[in-house]
């Protein structure tokens, strides 16, 4: 894997840059981060997994604008992670409830939080199944 990562980070590095330029055109970002095992090799054996996360970015496109999608793998969830990707963008992240998102958004008057409808639905879809007899 690793001529694949260093091909990745010699040639397409730029592209993702630019790509991290244009998301920012209309002012609007879908973000959410998840879970992901990265497994290591250890004199041919498979060792357990580490939990690492992808965050996901993605603008909201429009007449003018195209879908950009971006991917960035990070070994945490730590908040600075977040913080570095959205440094030079000003407007709006529609995320779920992940604190630090809020914390960022009080903290920079430049930079407003809108949550995902994807979490409001949770519930009553949970109930639906109750219901039915499903849960």
């Amino acid at each position: 894997a690793n001529w694949v990562i260093k091909s990745a980070n010699h040639y397409l590095s730029l592209l993702y840059d630019r790509l991290h330029e244009l998301i920012y055109e209309n002012h609007i970002i879908h973000a959410d981060e998840t879970a992901v095992k990265v497994m290591a090799i250890d004199n041919n054996k498979i060792k357990n997994g580490k939990k690492t996360y992808m965050w996901l970015y993605r603008n909201r496109p429009t007449k003018k604008t195209r879908p950009v999608v971006l991917f960035d793998w990070q070994p945490s969830r730590k908040a600075d992670h977040p913080r570095d990707f959205l440094k030079n963008f000003s407007g709006t992240v529609i995320t779920d409830v992940y604190q630090f998102c809020h914390k960022l958004g009080r903290q920079r008057g430049d930079l407003a939080i809108g949550g995902g409808w994807i979490h409001a639905r949770r519930p009553f879809a949970d109930l639906i199944k109750f219901l039915q007899g499903d849960a």
